[in-house]
């Protein structure tokens, strides 16, 4: 992620997330299985150009929750499509910079299945 911030300066914040958690899916058949997924980390981001009254630049650590749903459509025994929707929830660990961030976004791609199928 990164981009220009709305806000009231031209920074440019590059965000890094480390999240891991769970996957719950149901198999209907052979070509449609839907899933909900719950992921939880950290979310890092770094302010380019922009400063805190130090003279450094922002660096902020969230912590994060990131909840989503989706579906695995099947063309072939081994390839598919799979499009989901999920939202990061943020809320900053520094006193001063407390506050929280969410992310909303969608994601289509490519599935390749490997090994044996049913």
């Amino acid at each position: 992620m990164g981009g220009p911030d709305p806000g009231e300066d031209d920074s440019t914040y590059t965000d890094f997330a480390a999240l891991i958690g769970m996957r719950q899916q149901w198999r209907w058949g052979t070509r449609f299985t839907p899933f909900w997924q719950l992921l939880g980390g950290g979310l890092f981001s770094n302010g380019e150009g922009r400063t805190c009254s130090c003279g450094q630049a922002v660096s902020v650590t969230y912590l994060a929750v990131q909840p989503g749903v989706g579906i695995t459509a099947m063309m072939t025994p081994r390839l598919g499509i799979r499009a989901q929707a999920d939202v990061q929830i943020a809320g900053s660990t520094d006193a001063y910079l407390q506050g929280t961030s969410i992310f909303p976004r969608t994601t289509v791609g490519a599935v390749i299945r490997l090994g044996r199928t049913r």
